[in-house]
This record gives C-alpha cells, sequence and structure tokens, in this order.
C-alpha cells in the first residue's frame, strides 16, 4: 500500500480513549478522521473504522501510547501518535485482521441457503446436550440465550427440555425458518441481529448456548458479551462438529480433500487438520486454562483471546465420534450449506460436485466421512473490581495458537 496518513485535528481538541470506544458512535470523532493520501482512489479511513473501534488489541496499544505521551507537547505528541496510527493502520491493510474479518463475512451464506441448512444439518447428540445442562445446573424454566440458532436445530433440544430460550441471529430467514419450525414447541423468543449489536441484559442467562457459531463473530467481543450475558457462575456451552481422522473413513477423506486440492486450492489450503480422537482431546487438554484457545484449537479457527481466561474457568470437554456415510447427492447437498460454497467460482462448484459423484460411483457404496461432536462448557469467573477475575483485558491478542 503506497501513501501516508494525514492527521487532520482541531488544536483544541485531545484524544482519548473515550473516543475510540463510544459504541453509539456512527462517526469518527472529528479528531482522528484520518485520510489516506497519495493512494490509488486517497480512500478515506472508513474501511479501518470498525476494526479499530472493535479490537481490544488496537484500543490497549492506544491507551497505552497516550498514558507514554501524555503531557508532551502537543505537536510531539500528533507525530508519535501518527506514527503508531500508520504503523497499525498499515497492519491492518496488509494483515490478520481484514482476511480474519472476510473469513467470518462468510457466515451470511447460511442465511442465503436456509431451507436447505434446515434439511441437510444434522441436529446435535442429545447426550452432549444433557451434558451442558447437567454442568449449568439449569433445568425446566430456565433462562438461557442462544448465540446463532440458525433454523432451530439446538434451540429444538433446548425447548425439549423446558428452558426458555433467548435466540440470537442475524439471519432473516433463518429466523423466520425457525419460527416456522419452533411455532408451538415452547417459551422462545428470537433477536434477528448480530450478537455484536443486539441489546441484551446483563446478568440475566443461566446459560449461554452456541451451536457452530461463535467463530463466525468477533472473537473481541464475543467471549466479552457471552460472559456479561451471564448470571454468576453461569455456564457458556458450546458445541459443533469437527473432522476427524479415523481409519473407517481415512481413504474416503483423503480422496475428498484431493479432489479440493485439485479443484480449489484456495480453499483446500484453509481446511483445517483431521486430528484422532486421541490426539483432538489432548490438544484440548493442554488448553483448559482458556475456553478461546479450545474452541480455536477444535476448529481451527482465529477465536483465541488472551482475555477470555479472565472471563471463564472450569473449562470441560465431551466428544461423541461418529462415522458418517453420504451418497453423492446427499455429500453435495451438505456442502452447498457450507460457507466454504460461497468462496467457490460456479466453474468450481460443478467440477467439486461431479468430483464427488465420481467418487462416489467407484466406491459403489455411500462416501464415508468422521466426525466428533464436541461440547465445550465453561463457567463465568465471579466479577471482581480487581485482581484476576472478570477485568477489562489488557491485549486482545491471540494467547497461543
Amino acid at each position: 500500500m503506497s501513501g501516508r496518513y494525514a492527521i487532520h485535528q482541531p488544536h483544541n481538541w485531545t484524544p482519548t480513549l473515550a473516543s475510540f470506544t463510544d459504541p453509539e458512535a456512527s462517526e469518527l470523532p472529528v479528531g482522528i478522521q484520518l485520510v489516506v493520501t497519495d493512494s490509488e482512489a486517497d480512500r478515506f479511513f472508513g474501511p479501518f473504522r470498525d476494526a479499530l473501534i472493535s479490537s481490544h488489541t488496537l484500543l490497549a496499544e492506544y491507551n497505552e501510547l497516550k498514558l507514554r505521551l501524555d503531557g508532551l507537547e502537543y505537536e510531539r505528541y500528533t507525530e508519535q501518535k501518527g506514527q503508531f496510527i500508520e504503523r497499525v493502520l498499515a497492519a491492518i491493510y496488509r494483515g490478520t485482521m481484514p482476511r480474519q474479518a472476510d473469513a467470518r463475512s462468510y457466515g451470511s451464506v447460511f442465511d442465503e441457503v436456509a431451507e436447505d441448512y434446515d434439511r441437510h444439518r444434522p441436529s446435535y447428540p442429545d447426550v452432549l446436550v444433557d451434558r451442558a445442562c447437567e454442568a449449568a445446573g439449569i433445568g425446566p424454566g430456565a433462562t438461557v440465550l442462544e448465540i446463532g440458532c440458525g433454523t432451530g436445530q439446538l434451540t429444538r433440544s433446548l425447548l425439549a427440555r423446558g428452558l426458555r430460550v433467548t435466540a440470537v441471529e442475524p439471519g432473516r430467514q433463518l429466523v423466520a425458518r425457525a419460527r416456522d419450525q419452533l411455532d408451538g414447541m415452547g417459551d422462545v423468543r428470537f433477536v434477528n441481529a448480530r450478537l455484536e449489536d443486539a441489546l441484551l441484559p446483563a446478568d440475566r442467562y443461566s446459560a449461554v448456548f452456541s451451536a457452530s457459531a461463535i467463530h463466525w463473530i468477533d472473537p473481541d467481543v464475543s467471549w466479552r458479551k457471552a460472559a456479561d450475558a451471564l448470571v454468576e457462575g453461569g455456564s457458556l456451552a458450546l458445541v459443533s462438529y469437527f473432522g476427524l481422522d479415523d481409519p473407517r473413513s481415512a481413504g474416503d477423506q483423503q480422496a475428498l480433500r484431493a479432489a479440493m486440492a485439485t479443484i480449489a486450492p484456495e480453499v483446500a489450503a484453509d481446511w483445517p487438520a483431521y486430528r484422532d480422537l486421541d490426539g483432538t482431546l489432548a490438544g484440548v487438554a493442554a488448553r483448559r486454562h482458556n475456553v478461546s484457545e479450545v474452541w480455536a484449537w477444535l476448529g481451527g479457527y482465529e477465536t483465541a483471546r488472551r482475555y477470555a481466561s479472565d472471563l471463564f474457568e472450569d473449562v470441560q470437554v465431551a466428544a461423541v465420534p461418529t462415522l458418517l456415510e453420504h451418497t453423492a447427492d446427499e455429500l453435495n447437498a451438505l456442502l452447498g450449506t457450507m460457507s466454504l460454497w460461497a468462496r467457490l467460482s460456479s466453474r468450481q462448484r460443478a467440477a467439486l460436485t461431479a468430483a464427488n459423484r465420481s467418487l462416489h460411483r467407484r466406491l459403489r457404496r455411500p462416501i464415508r466421512s468422521s466426525a466428533v461432536a464436541c461440547l465445550v462448557v465453561a463457567r463465568r469467573r465471579t466479577r471482581t473490581t480487581g485482581g484476576r477475575g472478570y477485568s477489562m483485558p489488557e491485549t486482545g491478542r491471540p494467547s497461543s495458537r
């Protein structure tokens, strides 16, 4: 990226951390309006604004800079602040934040295929839902929050256990489908919004559930917002399916991955590594001090944040391995509900569909794959005013990945 960042500030304006963190602010304060000059399109700072406001990492760095520069002459303050902003924004432009944000944007594909998503996505094992309720100490009548309910695969199980559910889901078509599917099944209220934008009461819910969804949310927001919603000692319960290295399906899975690598190498390169069950659980055990690291390990997600260990403790995991069998048409329909499908061109989709049908014909049996349904449960730490406990994180950087 060529060009420099010009800082436009009124002479009587003093920057503060609050200027970056005000959630009600629809525009940047005039004092931190930045312009990219001498670039291809003289783009304004707008494309970077959301990343800067939502990132605890950048806020912490900015706050540290402000403290260091307190008392300096205004011109010297402006110079060093400008150097900091140029460095950070250049890193944003080149580096990981846009890629992570772009990856999360693929989650919108689910709303576009709501009917197929409901038809082809599996429900979650009853034994894991029961284990989550047991760990949370909840039963009929308990008030719970579900993050990213989709078309209601997990919601249905929660209602069947007599729980009172507030379900947050940004997809309009997904919510409409869930309403139709769950009508008359129990006490459920839908909030059609992103978790980042949803107005939720604090200290309200006995448990927060999320099935195959929390990794689609900004990790600088998700863990704290879940903790905010929980009562003292409440439980966070995450559940999803992850690929599993299993001798019973190894040959079929290798063929599927080889086809993906040939047809869409850019997608195959991001495909998470499959591990056997022992390796999966060993990796979890090594990261049990931080629920966000556990989730990052299981799915290869960019969700690990050091601050999450100050919010949650007592991480527990339960796993249910399963061998899946699909016809080519069933497998292709399932792939059509996944985020990777949005990354494929029409030509790549057609080629992958044909490759899976060819594999099915060669095998003369269903295509096998292995997965493990994992439940990750953590208890919210007691809020404290200082020391270890529920407090503002020092940084939003991933702690160890």
